[in-house]
């Protein structure tokens, strides 16, 4: 992947390891600038999300997505879905 804009190089020379949870807004076909996209709350849009995880997600999901980053952005190194428990059924 070539890493041109600034967010992404600060994130890559600069950054700490990050993590942040975001929620699944939608899960978009391919778009020109994004390929496998994935639509997040609050955001924006992750792209070129492997077709084994975007299987996994559905929108309202919450996921924590991790990487090196800075207060501009992260540079994605995994993304995670967060599994809840049904409290509805004993432990």
């Amino acid at each position: 992947m070539a890493v041109h804009k600034p967010p992404y190089v600060a994130a890559v020379l600069t950054g700490q390891p990050t993590a942040l949870v975001l929620t699944v807004k939608s899960l978009p076909r391919d778009k020109s600038r994004c390929g496998q996209p994935v639509e997040i709350h609050p955001a924006g849009m992750l792209c070129r999300v492997p077709d084994a995880i975007r299987a996994q997600l559905r929108p309202g999901n919450r996921i924590v997505v991790s990487g090196k980053g800075t207060w501009m952005g992260v540079f994605v190194d995994r993304i995670d879905r967060i599994k809840l428990f049904d409290r509805s059924k004993p432990l």
